[in-house]
């Protein structure tokens, strides 16, 4: 029988080894994911919140919300490609890509809220035994340096994790007007541009990494869209 869907998501698991250089730029292939997660969010909305807003991982979205991994929305994402094209987002990517959709599809006629009502969100903590080997098992030296590579990877996540929402805390505004662009436009170099001078504020204090535009915007679109849809926190002196 003939394959209806020659494209391959693959949603990788924590730990999981890179991926090898990919065949298309990197505008075609965010401008790809986007097209993909739009799909999704339409598609299946509820669960695409749920999982961002949830924070939910990687392996449990491939085992609870393998829904959300369409080869019929890859399809129509990249309706050029003939044969084979494997789409791998590891780590946040695929969280990264639902909250950017989300964000146009809910939130685009819906004004930054008063953040100073929301509580702190809570960032998924790495935990540090996924990245040791098993208990009386000896591994390789290469899979220890593979263990050790993983870590610092879902660590690099963590703490992006923790800059999204301070970047948007910071300037829900911009941070809005960078999602509302088109990637790889002009208008979302300009939002960059914009944002710029608040982004070295946010990184903590002995904490560095290297992001991506598609990294900075995604765990921003994570982060505004989990602000927005947070319960608000009474302030001082109102009835509870």
């Amino acid at each position: 029988m003939k394959n209806l869907f020659p494209l391959l998501l693959i949603v990788m698991p924590a730990g999981a080894v890179a991926a090898p250089e990919p065949d298309f730029s990197v505008r075609e292939t965010r401008e790809a994911v986007y097209d993909f997660a739009r799909c999704v969010a339409k598609r299946n909305h509820d669960r695409a919140a749920k999982v961002v807003l949830e924070d939910v991982g990687n392996a449990e979205i491939l085992r609870r919300y393998n829904r959300l991994v369409s080869g019929e929305c890859l399809l129509k994402a990249t309706p050029h490609t003939s044969g084979t094209v494997e789409l791998r987002l590891a780590g946040d990517q695929f969280r990264y890509a639902l909250a950017d959709a989300l964000v146009a599809v809910d939130l685009a006629d819906v004004p930054p809220r008063d953040l100073t009502l929301v509580a702190p969100l809570k960032h998924r903590e790495i935990n540090a035994s996924d990245y040791e080997a098993p208990a009386g098992k000896k591994i390789s030296r290469r899979e220890a340096e593979e263990l050790a590579d993983a870590k610092i990877e879902a660590l690099g996540y963590f703490y992006l994790s923790r800059f999204g929402e301070c970047v948007v805390r910071t300037d829900a505004v911009a941070a809005k007007a960078l999602l509302m662009a088109e990637p790889t436009s002009p208008e979302e170099d300009v939002a960059f541009t914009a944002l710029g001078p608040l982004l070295g504020n946010c990184v903590e204090a002995g904490q560095q990494f290297k992001a991506s535009k598609a990294m900075l915007r995604g765990t921003i679109a994570v982060n505004y869209y989990r602000l927005a849809m947070a319960p608000l926190v009474p302030a001082p002196g109102m009835n509870q």
